[in-house]
C-alpha cells in the first residue's frame, strides 16, 4: 500500500516537512480538522443544491 501512496504523491515528503509537522502536531491536527470540516460542508451544500438528482447522491 505504501508504494501506491508514494506513486500517488509523485515525490517523497521532505524530511524537514515531517520534522516540522511532528514538532507542532496540534496545529497540524487543527488544520486537518478544518479541511475535513470544509469538505463535509461542501458535500452537504452539493447534496442540498442537487437534491433532485438522486442518481448523484
Amino acid at each position: 500500500m505504501l508504494s501506491e501512496i508514494h506513486a500517488f504523491l509523485g515525490c517523497p515528503t521532505p524530511d524537514a516537512w515531517v520534522q516540522a509537522a511532528l514538532a507542532d502536531q496540534n496545529t497540524l491536527l487543527i488544520d486537518h480538522k478544518n479541511c475535513e470540516f470544509k469538505a463535509a460542508s461542501t458535500a452537504l451544500s452539493l447534496i442540498a443544491k442537487y437534491c433532485t438528482h438522486v442518481d448523484l447522491i
